[in-house]
């Protein structure tokens, strides 16, 4: 230190002083304030960048996540109005097969019975009946007589006589309420001959409240579009009274393309709106939900605003505290220097004691550090937290820990007996343990979770041997408490699934061997009957022999213990084969059809031959089972880019687009399986997926142009093969 420095130091109560900071000791030097708040403000700047960003980055996601909420309530939208038409039309499916209208014998009680049918259905503002010539034979709500309305000349008159299938209308205005109404028509197979039409037209005021109760914000409108654009369902009446068609704007065009988004649109007068659609599952109609960008995203953009003034302020004040940091600076340095030096000249004397002391601290600290188990010290018998290692501080909270007490950071805990169990330890020193001890831990929000811990738990006591804290060792067992029990439980469900499977074979095996034995007792034997039974018998062996062969397979699979095989395979050789032996199986009533086609007459690929044709086997059987008689079932085998891929399409009953992953779950089948009476476990596509998936292939399933389902397999080729693909691939 300069001499004119040192001279100017004296001593005044208790410290060391410099003479000017004595004269005035509240006005320091004006030049350190600038240079501080430039530091200041060159030190914030990465800061406010990182403001700026992380502010615009959750104004885009929390606009996201809004736009991700109206695409979800279009959804939920049109799911109602799939099911509010799916329900009237299998009403009007039931009431085609009764007898007063499949023989309308009597005019009068057919009247009788639809009127009832309205009454008891307000959803219906007509119900009428028409023979094969479109001619009414009855027409409920419309005070008409029998063969005075013919609806030959309407679209879903003769969409119904050339199908045969129900039809829903597009929208239009009744005649009477001048409303807008849908028809519904189903055919009818009369009894004298001739196919007559069931129809009705449905109203859609139930379908607009069931929609109105979705909305919880009034400046959200859903507007449902029929399959040319006309708009049927609107809160404005004056929109739907005119059947306003919505056909050119795109969000129109693309949820009427079957599309499900989202777009931002400018409307009426200039005003910026939200527009989420999605299409009506199992119809060609549209939901649009459409709310102002005001509405939709104002909080987002109010709570954008607050911040940013809040960050201002704080700005504001870090500058102001940077300001008059700056001016006490001198004082403090001169201080701080005179404190380091008395600090130097102590740390002299003390470094060589401490530094063997340190040596060893830091080596427990590094060993507990390291431990893969949770380690806390508590001091006291308040058991106050001193010291946590990093796997234990993932288990607290984000607030400071340290100082704090196990009962005022877990209350819970100590309802729980907790802190009652760390009392004992630090008063008898006595170690205690738990093994998976359930816990429920509180998550805040007035949610709570159960955890499973083991423990261990000691008392530290100090040299004297007077107790000071515990130490608490522990192990979060939740995930591995958890997947025993689900291993039980999956297991109890698969021991389930396959007694309920094997009961139906079984059963139809004892009743037919009840039968033979009870012919033989009889002791006349009916050869027909007995071929009969005995066909059954194989029959049910077979399917029995199937099953079980399926469900090992499941097993193992579930334990791991699937083997696969790594040979040299011609998977074009082994898919003609499939083929081949699928058509020699056809029965002859059937009439199906397979067309095979590959892209080279060799497509080699690592693999095991005998689950490949386990894979052919089940996807070529599922084809000509789900399809219709006289059905094509096309298989093509083709290499893409170092893989062979395999393609098998029928045109049959196909799988809903939201039911594709789950046909691949054991035990899975989907709602038009159930439906159509066609026998089936579920196994066979789970066990498909899991062979695929263990040659490091993959297998989807899509729809067939025209109905129908396409299974499409992907497996890498073998080294030789994929270095040939190139040339073998075509255009």
């Amino acid at each position: 230190m300069p001499a004119e420095h040192e001279a100017e130091m004296k001593y005044s109560g208790g410290e060391i002083v410099s003479d000017a900071s004595a004269r005035a000791p509240s006005t320091p030097r004006l030049g350190q304030r600038p240079r501080v708040l430039a530091l200041f403000a060159l030190a914030s700047l990465p800061l406010l960048l990182l403001a700026v960003v992380y502010l615009w980055r959750g104004v885009a996601d929390a606009e996201a996540g809004v736009t991700e909420e109206r695409i979800a309530l279009a959804r939920a939208a049109a799911l109602a109005a799939s099911s509010f038409v799916e329900g009237n039309l299998s009403t009007l499916e039931a009431l085609a097969r009764t007898r007063d209208v499949t023989n309308p014998t009597s005019p009068d009680a057919l009247q009788v019975l639809l009127e009832q049918v309205r009454q008891q259905d307000p959803n219906w503002d007509t119900l009428g009946l028409n023979d094969q010539d479109g001619w009414n034979v009855v027409l409920a709500g419309v005070p008409v007589l029998p063969r005075t309305v013919n609806v030959a000349s309407l679209e879903f008159f003769q969409r119904v006589q050339a199908t045969g299938r129900p039809v829903v209308s597009s929208a239009f205005l009744g005649r009477i309420r001048r409303i807008p109404l849908v028809a519904v028509a189903v055919p009818v197979e009369l009894a004298g001959g001739g196919r007559g039409v069931l129809a009705g037209s449905l109203s859609l005021d139930k379908l607009r409240e069931e929609l109105r109760t979705l909305i919880q914000d009034p400046s959200i409108q859903i507007l449902v579009l029929d399959e040319v654009g006309q708009v049927f369902v609107h809160p404005d009446p004056d929109v739907i009274g005119t059947l306003t068609s919505l056909r050119g704007r795109p969000d129109a065009d693309a949820v009427l393309a079957g599309e499900v988004g989202s777009q931002r649109v400018r409307g009426l007068h200039e005003v910026e709106t939200l527009v989420a659609y999605a299409p009506v599952p199992s119809r060609s109609w549209g939901v649009l939900v459409q709310q102002p960008t005001t509405g939709a995203f104002g909080l987002v953009r109010r709570q954008l605003a607050e911040a940013s003034g809040l960050f201002a302020l704080a700005a504001v004040l870090a500058g102001a505290l940077a300001w008059n940091l700056g001016g006490r600076l001198t004082l403090l340095y001169r201080q701080q220097r005179q404190a380091t030096a008395r600090a130097e000249a102590v740390a002299v004397d003390l470094r060589e004691v401490t530094d063997e002391s340190e040596g060893r601290r830091r080596f427990l600290e590094r060993l507990i550090d390291a431990a893969p188990v949770a380690i806390t010290v508590l001091e006291g018998s308040e058991h106050r937290y001193v010291s946590l290692n990093p796997k234990a501080r993932e288990t607290m909270p984000r607030a400071a820990v340290r100082g704090k007490t196990v009962a005022e950071l877990f209350p819970e805990l100590e309802r729980q007996g907790v802190v009652e169990l760390l009392d004992s330890v630090y008063a008898t020193g006595e170690q205690r343990t738990g093994v998976d001890q359930p816990l429920e831990v509180d998550l805040g929000d007035g949610r709570a979770e159960v955890r499973y811990t083991t423990f261990v738990l000691a008392r530290y006591e100090d040299v004297d041997g007077r107790p000071e804290g515990v130490i608490s060792i522990s192990m979060d067992t939740t995930e591995a408490v958890l997947g025993r029990r689900r291993a039980e439980q999956e297991k109890d469900e698969f021991l389930s699934t396959a007694s309920h499977e094997l009961k139906t074979p079984l059963s139809s095996l004892g009743l037919s061997a009840q039968m033979i034995e009870r012919m033989l007792e009889r002791g006349t034997i009916d050869p027909i009957r007995l071929e009969r039974y005995t066909a059954n018998l194989r029959v049910q062996v077979d399917r029995a022999t199937r099953l079980i062969g399926e469900l090992l397979d499941v097993s193992r699979v579930q334990t791991g213990h699937l083997e696969i095989k790594r040979d040299p395979i011609d998977l074009a050789r082994l898919t003609r084969l499939a083929v081949q032996r699928e058509r020699d199986a056809l029965p002859e009533d059937t009439r199906h059809e397979i067309v095979e086609q590959t892209d080279s007459s060799e497509v080699v690929i690592a693999g095991d031959e005998a689950r490949l044709d386990q894979v052919l086997t089940n996807l070529l059987s599922n084809a000509v089972k789900y399809s219709p008689a006289g059905g094509t079932v096309e298989v093509e085998l083709a290499c893409r880019d170092g893989r062979a891929m395999l393609r098998v399409a029928d045109h049959g009953m196909g799988i809903p687009e939201d039911e594709r992953d789950e046909v691949f779950a054991p035990f899975t089948r989907t709602s038009v399986a159930y439906q159509s009476g066609v026998e089936g476990t579920g196994l066979g596509l789970y066990i498909t997926r899991r062979i695929v998936e263990a040659h490091g292939g993959t297998i989807l399933a899509d729809n067939t142009a025209g109905g129908g389902t396409t299974f499409v397999v992907t497996l890498p080729l073998a080294a030789q093969e994929a270095s040939d693909t190139p040339m073998q691939e075509t255009a």
